[in-house]
């Protein structure tokens, strides 16, 4: 029979510097142990009782007691250790004995009688004080930390947040049920935390300017953990955390390194921004993350996701001044933004060379959202060999790039733009069909083709062979050494399709395309030719100070819903547009110095009679204006009628002679809406005239 009386104090919420004691008496086993433990224990108590219990023991004690005791002991806790108790008896005397029971203790016991005497027994188990629970939260200072040692839980928050703290030990602490908030002591210098396993919670560490060392060796899991301004931490490893929600690195001046090599899984941010000393990052066994930023990290070389497979919000690699390298060696798709920004050391071709080391993203197959390569100085490549579908794709401001290549990317739902790269010599999508939204190429100083080259027979490929459509606008535009723009399969533009300032351009390729939103054609000042000869119809049409343009062609043309101009083309002779029946706003030409006969008849050959630039034109809804051309000698449009709306501006045509519009009348009633002055004098007033009056305000070809 073993005496044993135990009591256990819970520790309230909000404890600070509690702990629950456990006290027992034992009949000849002294001694105590945990069940599941191994090791040695010293125990002495006094107690009053009688205790049943089950195990072994070897030990040695003295003792004094009368009589016996009657209690009901706890169940026993097998264990090998030294101790001091009390063993009932009767009488006085002194003596040794060896014996084995069963029963385990560790307490104090009042008896009658006395005497002394020594045992041994054997048993298992580890003799150690009895674990703490926090039921609640529990604020540490620098006053209540050494009486926490034996705290093994906390089911609330555990707050650390006293100036005078120097060091954090909490030897047995093994899970937090809330968060652990450790933030502002400015002269904590350690903590350890060996045993703890989980927090349920968030796990913060923030600005605890002398922290040197941080012990997190066996925690695992955790909801989110924020390491931030903790200016004297040099090196951060959680060896055996393995799932997070999200895990943050910021503004800690001194860390060189950061080691995660269990982390496998994060449900929310991974970011590691503004750490000037980081030197190394590992993260070789994240296989999946939300969101990852790398950022602002001075001293960072080289950034590797060896087992990233899936990104499912965004990637951002920015500001990283000494990062040359980039691997990502399985990472297959991003669901929102992968951005690659102003790392300006940085040399790894984001595609396939025959250089070692490899690609940045090889197996890259679908950014859903944004994909953005800009401001990275020393990237001479871009390739995603397997890229097939992007949101939006933005490749600028690379300075030394000069190739750029997209080999199966077949369709974007946003918008691609290629800007401002001023080495950029290559561009390749061989295989992309369609465009949701623009598609920009504007400001690449010296790329000289988005088209054929003439280099062989049947010319190298064009920059987008397949492109079929464009949901928004088609822009190129400021690169002043482009020769040629080639779009063989290009179907409809829905919204502007800009050619300007482009001074080295001699060809615009678009043979397929039916249907624009706006066209504008402008300061492209070695341009020759300009026939778009599939397009339909255009919501408005701008052909502006192309100084080399002599042809101007739109044969299948039908009609404009809004305006056209015609505008200071110095050297415009020939203008065709031969099926053209109405524009629904303006028709403006004006300061086209070599145009003769631009909107008159124009001699084919010899043989054959003139035909006329507008022969079916029937309708023109606001201003037709045609000023200032100094060769002009004649005007006709044959179907012109009569608009309710309109004005009808010849002015400044120092050369014309005839003007014959036979469909137009002129009634006294639309008197202001002709203006016809500062012409030749030597053609007749051109409209039938009908209810003529004296008050005709033209002066010059008054029709009265």
């Amino acid at each position: 029979m073993r005496q044993r009386f135990c009591v256990r104090l819970a520790v309230a919420a909000s404890c600070v510097a509690l702990f629950a004691l456990a006290a027992c008496t034992a009949a000849g086993v002294p001694g105590t142990g945990d069940p599941e433990g191994g090791g040695e224990g010293e125990g002495e108590g006094e107690g009053e009782g009688e205790g049943e219990g089950e195990g072994e023991g070897e030990g040695e004690g003295e003792g004094e007691g009368e009589g016996e005791g009657a209690g009901q002991g706890d169940e026993g806790i097998s264990g090998e250790g030294e101790g001091e108790g009390a063993a009932p008896a009767e009488g006085e005397g002194e003596g040794e004995g060896e014996g084995e029971g069963e029963g385990e203790g560790e307490g104090e016991g009042e008896g009658e009688g006395g005497g002394e005497g020594e045992g041994e027994g054997e048993g298992e188990g580890e003799g150690e004080a009895p674990c703490v629970i926090i039921t609640g939260s529990l604020t540490v200072t620098s006053g209540s930390v050494a009486s926490l040692a034996n705290v093994c839980g906390v089911n609330g928050t555990l707050t650390v947040s006293d100036d005078a703290l120097t060091a954090l030990h909490l030897p047995r602490l093994a899970r937090i049920g809330g968060d652990l908030d450790v933030v502002g002591n400015t002269a904590l210098a350690s903590i350890a935390l060996p045993q703890l396993a989980s927090i349920a919670g968030k796990c913060t560490i923030d600005d605890n300017d002398a922290l040197a060392d941080l012990d997190l060796s066996l925690l695992a899991i955790v909801d989110v953990v924020d390491i931030s301004g903790n200016a004297n931490l040099a090196r951060l490893e959680f060896p055996a955390l393995s799932q997070a929600g999200a895990f943050v690195v910021d503004n800690n001046e001194g860390l060189t390194e950061v080691v995660l090599p269990q982390l496998e899984t994060l449900s929310a941010l991974f970011d590691v921004f503004g750490n000037p000393a980081l030197s190394n990052l590992n993260t070789n066994a994240l296989d999946r993350a939300a969101d990852i930023a790398v950022s602002d990290n001075d001293s960072l070389t080289t950034l590797a996701f060896p087992a990233l497979t899936e990104i499912t919000a965004t990637l951002t690699i920015a500001g990283n001044a000494a990062l040359t390298n980039l691997r990502f060696p399985h990472l297959d798709s991003v669901g929102g933004d992968l951005v690659v920004l102003d790392n300006d050391a940085l040399t790894t071709d984001l595609g396939p060379t025959a250089a070692i080391p490899p690609p940045a993203f090889p197996v890259l197959t679908q950014v859903e959202q944004k994909l953005k390569i800009t401001g990275n100085q020393r990237v001479t490549n871009i390739q995603c060999p397997l890229l097939v579908g992007v949101g939006d794709l933005e490749i600028t401001t690379n300075s030394t790039l000069t190739t750029l290549i997209f080999p199966v990317l077949t369709e974007t739902t946003g918008t691609v733009t290629i800007s401002s790269n001023t080495a950029l010599t290559t561009v390749r999508f061989p295989l992309l069909d369609s465009v949701t939204n623009d598609v920009v190429v504007v400001a690449n100083q010296v790329l000289a083709t988005l088209g054929r080259v003439a280099a062989t027979a049947a010319g190298t490929p064009s920059a987008f062979p397949l492109l079929s459509h464009v949901g928004r606008d088609l822009r190129i535009a400021a690169n002043p050494a482009l020769a040629s723009v080639d779009y063989p399969s290009l179907d409809d533009v829905l919204g502007h399709l800009d050619v300007d300032d482009c001074d080295a351009l001699t060809s615009v390729n678009v043979p397929q395309l039916a249907s624009a939103g706006f066209v504008d054609v402008s300061n492209c000042n070695a341009l020759p030719n300009l026939t778009f000869s599939a397009l339909v119809a255009a919501n408005a049409l701008s052909i502006v100070n192309n100084n080399a343009l002599t042809t101007y062609q739109m044969p299948a043309l039908t009609g404009v819903t809004g305006s056209m101009t015609i505008v200071g083309n110095a050297r415009l002779t020939n203008i065709r547009f031969p099926v053209l029946d109405h524009v629904n706003e303006d028709l403006v030409m004006e300061n086209n110095d070599a145009m003769t006969t631009g909107m008159g008849r124009i001699n084919v050959s010899f043989f054959t009679s003139a035909v006329v630039a507008f022969p079916l034109l029937s309708h023109v809804q606001h201003d037709l204006r045609i000023a200032q051309h100094q060769a002009m000698t004649q005007i006709e449009f044959p179907k012109l009628v009569n608009s309710s709306d309109w004005t009808f501006t010849v002015v400044s045509n120092s050369s014309l002679t005839n003007i014959k519009c036979p469909l137009v009348t002129l009634d006294n009633n639309l008197n202001g809406n002709f203006e016809m002055h500062n012409n030749a004098t030597t053609f007749g007033f051109p409209f039938p005239v009908s209810n003529c009056s004296s008050d005709w305000a033209n002066d010059e070809h008054d029709p009265c």
